[in-house]
């Protein structure tokens, strides 16, 4: 956070952690309480400029999706899941190391940038991310096939 705060000192930044919401913007930080609904995560998510997830695990990038979904772009760390989301969608950008962690940023806050990527973000998600259901039935039709092999 203080990163990004100190090399864009002009834009508003909010960073999520597990505790709380830190506004930086104006030479000043404000702290709220933590994010306790997922509901007010999203909200933020769809008001951003972009979604930086740098915590990510190797299978699945759900926040990194539910951004996507807002029309929200991405910033992601080169060896996660949400970089394949990112590069198939054509739809965020990702970073190897700090110095393009910052040239990944300032093209994010650039407004072609950022409304391009945001626009493809979510015909990414209708395109290639099944429904609930969808996703429930491929597990299911996943497991016939495991039990058939015994």
């Amino acid at each position: 956070a203080m990163l990004l705060v100190s090399r864009f000192p002009d834009h508003v930044i909010a960073v999520c952690a597990t505790d709380a919401l830190g506004v930086f913007g104006d030479g000043a930080a404000r702290v709220s309480e933590s994010v306790g609904r997922g509901t007010d995560l999203l909200r933020l998510m769809a008001w951003a400029t972009a979604t930086v997830d740098l915590r990510q695990g190797p299978v699945y990038a759900r926040r990194c999706l539910q951004s996507l979904v807002h029309g929200t772009p991405v910033l992601v760390p080169a060896a996660t899941r949400g970089r394949e989301h990112a590069q198939l969608g054509r739809c965020g950008l990702w970073f190897d190391g700090p110095t393009e962690f910052l040239r990944a940023t300032d093209a994010l806050l650039t407004p072609p940038v950022s409304e391009v990527l945001g626009r493809q973000s979510a015909g990414y998600v209708a395109q290639w991310c099944r429904s609930s259901e969808g996703f429930v039935d491929d597990i299911f039709s996943s497991l016939r096939g495991a039990v058939d092999l015994f």
